[in-house]
Protein backbone atom coordinates (compact mmCIF):
# COMPACT_ATOMS: atom_id res chain seq x y z
CA UNK A 1 0.00 0.00 0.00
CA UNK A 2 1.36 3.57 -1.09
CA UNK A 3 2.21 5.27 2.35
CA UNK A 4 -1.33 8.03 3.17
CA UNK A 5 -0.17 10.84 4.40
CA UNK A 6 -3.15 11.92 5.86
CA UNK A 7 -3.25 9.19 8.40
CA UNK A 8 0.47 10.54 8.98
CA UNK A 9 -0.80 14.19 10.08
CA UNK A 10 -3.57 12.25 11.75
CA UNK A 11 -1.51 10.39 13.77
CA UNK A 12 1.04 13.58 14.44
CA UNK A 13 -1.81 15.94 15.87
CA UNK A 14 -3.04 13.46 17.64
CA UNK A 15 -0.02 13.04 19.69
CA UNK A 16 -0.01 16.59 20.58
CA UNK A 17 -3.68 16.63 21.65
CA UNK A 18 -2.36 14.05 23.83
CA UNK A 19 0.93 16.58 25.07
CA UNK A 20 -1.87 19.34 25.68
CA UNK A 21 -4.15 16.99 27.66
CA UNK A 22 -1.43 16.41 30.12
CA UNK A 23 -0.52 19.65 31.08
CA UNK A 24 -4.34 21.02 31.34
CA UNK A 25 -5.22 18.05 33.75
CA UNK A 26 -1.56 18.61 35.81
CA UNK A 27 -2.93 21.93 37.04
CA UNK A 28 -5.66 20.88 38.91
CA UNK A 29 -6.27 16.81 39.54
CA UNK A 30 -9.83 17.77 40.40
CA UNK A 31 -10.83 18.36 36.61
CA UNK A 32 -11.24 14.78 35.66
CA UNK A 33 -13.92 13.95 37.98
CA UNK A 34 -15.30 17.31 38.06
CA UNK A 35 -15.19 18.66 34.79
CA UNK A 36 -13.66 16.02 32.47
CA UNK A 37 -15.96 12.96 33.30
CA UNK A 38 -19.44 14.72 33.31
CA UNK A 39 -21.45 15.65 30.22
CA UNK A 40 -21.11 19.35 29.02
CA UNK A 41 -25.01 20.02 30.76
CA UNK A 42 -23.86 19.01 34.48
CA UNK A 43 -20.49 21.41 34.65
CA UNK A 44 -20.42 24.46 36.04
CA UNK A 45 -20.60 27.64 33.67
CA UNK A 46 -17.76 28.88 35.03
CA UNK A 47 -15.87 25.48 33.63
CA UNK A 48 -16.86 24.93 30.55
CA UNK A 49 -14.32 26.69 28.63
CA UNK A 50 -12.15 24.24 30.54
CA UNK A 51 -14.15 21.40 29.45
CA UNK A 52 -14.10 22.54 25.73
CA UNK A 53 -10.01 22.87 25.71
CA UNK A 54 -10.28 19.19 26.80
CA UNK A 55 -12.55 17.84 24.77
CA UNK A 56 -10.92 19.49 21.44
CA UNK A 57 -7.46 18.37 23.29
CA UNK A 58 -8.40 14.75 24.60
CA UNK A 59 -6.42 12.01 25.15
CA UNK A 60 -9.08 9.16 24.83
CA UNK A 61 -9.93 10.48 21.91
CA UNK A 62 -6.38 10.50 20.56
CA UNK A 63 -5.94 6.95 21.84
CA UNK A 64 -9.23 5.52 20.66
CA UNK A 65 -7.58 6.91 17.14
CA UNK A 66 -4.12 5.43 17.49
CA UNK A 67 -5.50 2.15 18.07
CA UNK A 68 -8.12 2.12 14.93
CA UNK A 69 -5.07 3.12 13.17
CA UNK A 70 -2.74 0.44 14.86
CA UNK A 71 -5.57 -2.21 13.80
CA UNK A 72 -5.46 -1.02 10.40
CA UNK A 73 -1.67 -0.60 9.42
CA UNK A 74 -0.80 -3.68 11.30
CA UNK A 75 -3.91 -6.12 9.15
CA UNK A 76 -2.82 -4.61 6.46
CA UNK A 77 0.71 -5.21 6.66
CA UNK A 78 -0.26 -9.17 7.86
CA UNK A 79 -1.35 -9.36 4.11
CA UNK A 80 2.68 -9.09 3.31
CA UNK A 81 3.99 -10.65 6.35
CA UNK A 82 5.82 -14.03 5.88
CA UNK A 83 4.92 -15.46 9.00
CA UNK A 84 3.69 -14.34 12.75
CA UNK A 85 7.19 -14.57 13.86
CA UNK A 86 8.64 -11.75 11.87
CA UNK A 87 5.50 -9.82 12.28
CA UNK A 88 5.99 -10.39 16.40
CA UNK A 89 9.79 -9.10 16.06
CA UNK A 90 8.89 -6.32 14.17
CA UNK A 91 6.40 -5.35 16.19
CA UNK A 92 8.60 -5.66 19.52
CA UNK A 93 11.25 -3.73 18.07
CA UNK A 94 9.37 -0.45 16.58
CA UNK A 95 8.18 0.05 20.19
CA UNK A 96 11.22 -0.93 22.69
CA UNK A 97 14.38 1.06 21.73
CA UNK A 98 12.63 4.40 21.80
CA UNK A 99 10.24 3.38 25.40
CA UNK A 100 13.60 2.18 26.74
CA UNK A 101 14.81 5.48 25.74
CA UNK A 102 11.97 7.49 27.29
CA UNK A 103 11.63 5.82 30.57
CA UNK A 104 15.47 6.23 31.44
CA UNK A 105 15.24 9.99 30.60
CA UNK A 106 12.19 10.07 32.77
CA UNK A 107 14.20 7.99 35.50
CA UNK A 108 17.16 10.29 34.85
CA UNK A 109 14.29 13.69 35.35
CA UNK A 110 13.17 12.36 38.21
CA UNK A 111 16.89 11.57 40.34
CA UNK A 112 17.28 15.00 39.34
CA UNK A 113 14.24 16.19 41.58
CA UNK A 114 15.55 13.90 44.05
CA UNK A 115 12.96 11.33 43.90
CA UNK A 116 14.41 8.64 41.70
CA UNK A 117 12.48 5.60 40.99
CA UNK A 118 13.24 2.07 42.62
CA UNK A 119 15.25 -0.60 40.72
CA UNK A 120 11.82 -2.43 41.15
CA UNK A 121 9.86 0.39 39.50
CA UNK A 122 12.57 1.16 36.66
CA UNK A 123 11.98 -2.88 35.76
CA UNK A 124 8.19 -2.46 36.08
CA UNK A 125 7.83 0.08 33.59
CA UNK A 126 11.01 -1.35 31.52
CA UNK A 127 8.68 -4.89 30.94
CA UNK A 128 5.20 -2.68 31.00
CA UNK A 129 3.59 -4.24 34.15
CA UNK A 130 3.26 -0.19 36.11
CA UNK A 131 3.68 2.98 34.56
CA UNK A 132 4.91 5.45 37.18
CA UNK A 133 7.85 6.57 35.02
CA UNK A 134 6.33 6.91 31.81
CA UNK A 135 2.53 6.96 32.43
CA UNK A 136 0.96 7.47 28.91
CA UNK A 137 3.01 3.50 28.23
CA UNK A 138 0.10 1.89 29.37
CA UNK A 139 -1.41 1.91 25.33
CA UNK A 140 2.12 0.42 24.66
CA UNK A 141 1.18 -2.34 26.77
CA UNK A 142 -2.22 -2.86 25.01
CA UNK A 143 -0.38 -2.89 21.70
CA UNK A 144 1.55 -6.06 22.44
CA UNK A 145 -1.31 -7.57 24.55
CA UNK A 146 -2.70 -7.05 21.37
CA UNK A 147 -0.57 -9.27 19.15
CA UNK A 148 -2.17 -12.71 19.86
CA UNK A 149 -5.60 -11.01 18.97
CA UNK A 150 -4.52 -9.38 15.54
CA UNK A 151 -2.73 -12.54 14.40
CA UNK A 152 -5.64 -14.67 15.50
CA UNK A 153 -8.38 -12.41 13.61
CA UNK A 154 -5.97 -12.17 10.56
CA UNK A 155 -5.88 -15.83 10.59
CA UNK A 156 -9.48 -16.02 10.97
CA UNK A 157 -10.14 -14.08 8.36
CA UNK A 158 -7.95 -15.77 6.11
CA UNK A 159 -10.12 -18.96 6.82
CA UNK A 160 -13.75 -17.71 6.74
CA UNK A 161 -13.10 -14.19 4.85
CA UNK A 162 -14.24 -11.10 6.43
CA UNK A 163 -16.98 -11.98 8.06
CA UNK A 164 -14.06 -13.58 10.43
CA UNK A 165 -13.80 -10.45 11.56
CA UNK A 166 -16.96 -10.92 13.93
CA UNK A 167 -16.13 -14.30 15.04
CA UNK A 168 -12.44 -12.99 16.18
CA UNK A 169 -13.89 -9.58 17.90
CA UNK A 170 -16.72 -12.12 19.93
CA UNK A 171 -14.00 -14.46 20.97
CA UNK A 172 -11.74 -11.61 22.20
CA UNK A 173 -14.59 -9.86 23.70
CA UNK A 174 -15.49 -12.71 25.87
CA UNK A 175 -11.71 -13.69 26.49
CA UNK A 176 -10.37 -10.64 27.95
CA UNK A 177 -13.16 -10.70 29.90
CA UNK A 178 -12.25 -14.23 31.45
CA UNK A 179 -10.62 -15.05 34.86
CA UNK A 180 -6.78 -14.76 34.34
CA UNK A 181 -7.20 -12.76 30.94
CA UNK A 182 -8.65 -10.01 32.32
CA UNK A 183 -5.53 -9.21 34.46
CA UNK A 184 -3.36 -9.47 31.75
CA UNK A 185 -5.38 -7.41 29.44
CA UNK A 186 -6.72 -4.89 31.54
CA UNK A 187 -5.97 -1.71 29.38
CA UNK A 188 -6.73 -3.63 26.07
CA UNK A 189 -10.26 -4.82 27.09
CA UNK A 190 -12.11 -1.20 26.04
CA UNK A 191 -10.15 -0.70 23.03
CA UNK A 192 -10.70 -4.53 21.05
CA UNK A 193 -13.57 -2.91 19.18
CA UNK A 194 -11.34 -0.29 18.01
CA UNK A 195 -8.62 -2.17 16.65
CA UNK A 196 -11.53 -4.63 15.16
CA UNK A 197 -12.99 -1.69 13.41
CA UNK A 198 -9.17 -0.99 11.74
CA UNK A 199 -8.96 -4.39 10.31
CA UNK A 200 -12.28 -4.01 9.30
CA UNK A 201 -11.27 -0.50 7.41
CA UNK A 202 -8.47 -2.55 5.24
CA UNK A 203 -11.49 -4.89 4.33
CA UNK A 204 -13.49 -4.81 1.01
CA UNK A 205 -16.50 -4.02 2.66
CA UNK A 206 -14.11 -1.29 4.44
CA UNK A 207 -13.50 0.23 1.28
CA UNK A 208 -17.06 -0.04 -0.26
CA UNK A 209 -17.72 2.19 3.11
CA UNK A 210 -14.86 4.68 2.67
CA UNK A 211 -15.35 4.96 -1.21
CA UNK A 212 -19.07 6.28 0.04
CA UNK A 213 -17.43 9.24 2.35
CA UNK A 214 -16.45 12.69 1.27
CA UNK A 215 -14.81 15.65 3.60
CA UNK A 216 -18.28 16.30 5.36
CA UNK A 217 -18.23 12.95 6.74
CA UNK A 218 -14.82 13.93 8.43
CA UNK A 219 -16.38 16.73 9.52
CA UNK A 220 -19.16 14.90 11.20
CA UNK A 221 -16.94 12.24 12.70
CA UNK A 222 -14.82 15.15 14.11
CA UNK A 223 -17.61 16.82 15.89
CA UNK A 224 -18.88 13.14 17.07
CA UNK A 225 -15.32 12.61 18.72
CA UNK A 226 -14.26 16.14 19.54
CA UNK A 227 -17.60 17.48 20.61
CA UNK A 228 -20.87 15.34 20.69
CA UNK A 229 -19.42 12.35 22.43
CA UNK A 230 -18.97 14.89 25.51
CA UNK A 231 -22.29 15.71 25.88
CA UNK A 232 -23.79 12.21 26.11
CA UNK A 233 -25.35 11.29 29.30
CA UNK A 234 -23.96 7.89 29.08
CA UNK A 235 -20.90 6.94 29.67
CA UNK A 236 -21.19 3.96 27.59
CA UNK A 237 -22.79 5.83 24.66
CA UNK A 238 -19.93 7.98 24.67
CA UNK A 239 -17.66 5.49 24.19
CA UNK A 240 -19.42 3.73 21.07
CA UNK A 241 -19.84 6.87 19.86
CA UNK A 242 -15.95 7.94 20.24
CA UNK A 243 -15.00 4.50 19.04
CA UNK A 244 -17.14 4.68 15.56
CA UNK A 245 -16.43 8.20 15.46
CA UNK A 246 -12.75 7.45 15.42
CA UNK A 247 -13.36 4.34 12.43
CA UNK A 248 -15.18 6.51 10.16
CA UNK A 249 -12.47 9.44 10.10
CA UNK A 250 -9.67 7.08 9.59
CA UNK A 251 -11.95 4.88 7.37
CA UNK A 252 -12.46 8.46 4.99
CA UNK A 253 -8.88 9.34 5.24
CA UNK A 254 -7.31 5.54 4.54
CA UNK A 255 -9.42 5.40 1.22
CA UNK A 256 -8.27 8.87 0.31
CA UNK A 257 -11.64 10.20 0.68
CA UNK A 258 -10.21 13.15 3.45
CA UNK A 259 -11.35 16.16 0.94
CA UNK A 260 -9.83 19.54 2.52
CA UNK A 261 -9.17 18.01 5.56
CA UNK A 262 -6.84 14.62 4.09
CA UNK A 263 -5.32 18.00 2.69
CA UNK A 264 -4.19 19.52 5.24
CA UNK A 265 -2.85 16.65 7.19
CA UNK A 266 -0.77 16.03 4.48
CA UNK A 267 0.78 19.34 4.47
CA UNK A 268 4.63 18.94 4.93
CA UNK A 269 4.16 20.25 8.63
CA UNK A 270 1.67 17.63 10.09
CA UNK A 271 3.43 14.99 8.09
CA UNK A 272 6.56 15.75 10.13
CA UNK A 273 4.21 16.14 12.74
CA UNK A 274 3.01 12.22 11.90
CA UNK A 275 6.51 11.26 11.39
CA UNK A 276 8.24 11.85 14.83
CA UNK A 277 4.68 10.95 16.78
CA UNK A 278 5.07 8.30 18.45
CA UNK A 279 8.69 9.73 19.91
CA UNK A 280 6.81 12.98 20.70
CA UNK A 281 3.95 11.21 22.92
CA UNK A 282 6.94 9.54 24.74
CA UNK A 283 9.33 11.94 25.41
CA UNK A 284 7.30 14.62 26.00
CA UNK A 285 6.28 12.82 29.85
CA UNK A 286 10.16 13.46 30.86
CA UNK A 287 9.71 17.08 29.72
CA UNK A 288 6.43 17.48 31.36
CA UNK A 289 8.35 15.79 34.68
CA UNK A 290 10.59 18.90 34.63
CA UNK A 291 8.16 21.52 34.16
CA UNK A 292 5.60 20.21 36.66
CA UNK A 293 6.38 22.51 39.77
CA UNK A 294 5.20 25.39 37.71
CA UNK A 295 2.68 24.00 36.00
CA UNK A 296 0.23 22.30 39.27
CA UNK A 297 0.14 25.58 40.24
CA UNK A 298 -1.49 27.43 37.51
CA UNK A 299 -4.96 28.14 36.09
CA UNK A 300 -5.93 25.30 33.59
CA UNK A 301 -6.31 27.71 30.70
CA UNK A 302 -3.82 30.53 31.41
CA UNK A 303 -0.65 27.99 32.18
CA UNK A 304 -1.88 24.88 31.12
CA UNK A 305 -2.89 25.34 28.02
CA UNK A 306 0.27 27.68 26.78
CA UNK A 307 2.48 25.33 28.88
CA UNK A 308 1.26 22.38 26.55
CA UNK A 309 1.83 23.69 23.81
CA UNK A 310 5.46 24.88 24.93
CA UNK A 311 6.07 21.10 25.75
CA UNK A 312 5.07 20.49 22.30
CA UNK A 313 7.42 22.51 21.18
CA UNK A 314 10.13 21.37 23.11
CA UNK A 315 9.64 18.12 22.60
CA UNK A 316 9.84 17.98 18.62
CA UNK A 317 13.34 18.12 18.65
CA UNK A 318 14.10 15.63 20.77
CA UNK A 319 11.39 13.34 18.70
CA UNK A 320 12.96 14.58 15.75
CA UNK A 321 16.45 13.33 17.05
CA UNK A 322 14.23 10.17 18.72
CA UNK A 323 13.28 8.93 15.25
CA UNK A 324 16.60 9.21 13.40
CA UNK A 325 18.80 7.69 15.77
CA UNK A 326 16.59 5.38 17.98
CA UNK A 327 13.55 4.56 16.23
CA UNK A 328 14.77 4.14 12.33
CA UNK A 329 16.91 1.75 13.23
CA UNK A 330 15.04 -0.33 15.90
CA UNK A 331 12.96 -0.76 12.65
CA UNK A 332 16.06 -1.91 10.57
CA UNK A 333 16.72 -4.35 12.86
CA UNK A 334 13.60 -5.37 13.03
CA UNK A 335 13.51 -5.75 9.14
CA UNK A 336 16.62 -7.44 8.86
CA UNK A 337 15.49 -10.00 11.92
CA UNK A 338 12.18 -10.87 10.21
CA UNK A 339 13.82 -11.27 6.82
CA UNK A 340 16.61 -14.03 8.55
CA UNK A 341 14.05 -15.73 9.99
CA UNK A 342 11.78 -16.36 6.83
CA UNK A 343 14.60 -17.25 5.16
CA UNK A 344 15.63 -19.90 8.14
CA UNK A 345 11.34 -21.10 7.80
CA UNK A 346 10.32 -20.90 4.49
CA UNK A 347 8.04 -24.03 3.89
CA UNK A 348 6.34 -23.20 7.48
CA UNK A 349 6.30 -19.68 5.90
CA UNK A 350 4.52 -21.12 3.45
CA UNK A 351 2.02 -22.80 5.35
CA UNK A 352 1.32 -19.67 7.53
CA UNK A 353 0.62 -16.16 7.12
CA UNK A 354 1.29 -16.09 3.65
CA UNK A 355 -0.19 -13.04 1.37
CA UNK A 356 -3.94 -13.08 2.31
CA UNK A 357 -6.22 -14.11 0.05
CA UNK A 358 -7.94 -11.91 -2.75
CA UNK A 359 -11.13 -11.50 -0.79
CA UNK A 360 -10.05 -10.23 2.52
CA UNK A 361 -7.33 -7.64 0.78
CA UNK A 362 -8.86 -3.61 -0.24
CA UNK A 363 -8.58 -3.22 -3.53
CA UNK A 364 -7.46 0.39 -2.53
Amino acid sequence: MQRNHSLDGLRGFAAAAVVVFHAILLTDHGLVHRVLGPPFQHVPVAELPVKLALSLANGETAVAIFFVLSGAVLFDSLQRMPGAAEFVVRRVLRIYPALVAAILTGAAVMALQHAPPSFDSLAANLGLAEFSIIGPAWTLQAELVAVPFILASFWVARMVGPAGLAIAFAAAYFAVRAPGIQDVAVWLRPYVICFTLGFAITTPAGAAIGRRLSGGWCVVALAVILVLRHASPSVNLGTYMLQGGAALLVCALWHGRGGWLGDALSRPGPRFLGRISYSLYLFNIPILMALSPIITVGDPLLVGLPAGLAIVALTVPVAALSERWIERPGIKAGHAMAKWLATARPTRRARWLSRAPAELRSPS
